[in-house]
């Protein structure tokens, strides 16, 4: 087994475990034509809701962002090679407690064989 094998194994056994930090969340791929057949689907990533606040983009409202941690998987969560950046969605309740919105994903902060770390507005 390759170093790869054992991060990606690792990643995988953080977000499947029972109990921890993992959340539900709903990742709708953005379907480009007729024969997309891409399909939204049910995934776990861990939220952090520090909220960070930025301006947006004409630099005059704050605007939340929420860093999401997912495993780097197609099946499991969101591979690196299939990420949307500014067209895929997330569906995850801002706060605990609170019904699910949809986020766009704008950025990819961080990857690996294992996980992504992508940024939601």
């Amino acid at each position: 087994m390759s170093l790869n094998d054992l991060v990606k194994d690792d990643a995988s056994a953080v977000f499947m475990a029972a109990g921890g930090w993992r959340e539900s969340a709903t990742y709708k791929p953005k379907l480009y034509s007729v024969g997309d057949t891409r399909a939204n689907r049910s995934i776990n990533i861990i939220i952090d809701r520090q909220e960070i606040t930025v301006l947006s983009e004409d630099q005059q409202v704050p605007a939340p962002v929420w860093q999401i941690e997912v495993v780097n998987d197609s099946t499991l969560g969101i591979s690196s090679d299939e990420i949307d950046l500014g067209g895929d969605v997330l569906s995850f309740p801002p706060r605990v407690g609170e019904a699910a919105q949809d986020f766009t994903v704008t950025r990819l902060l961080a990857h690996d064989h294992g996980m992504l770390s992508l940024e939601c507005r």
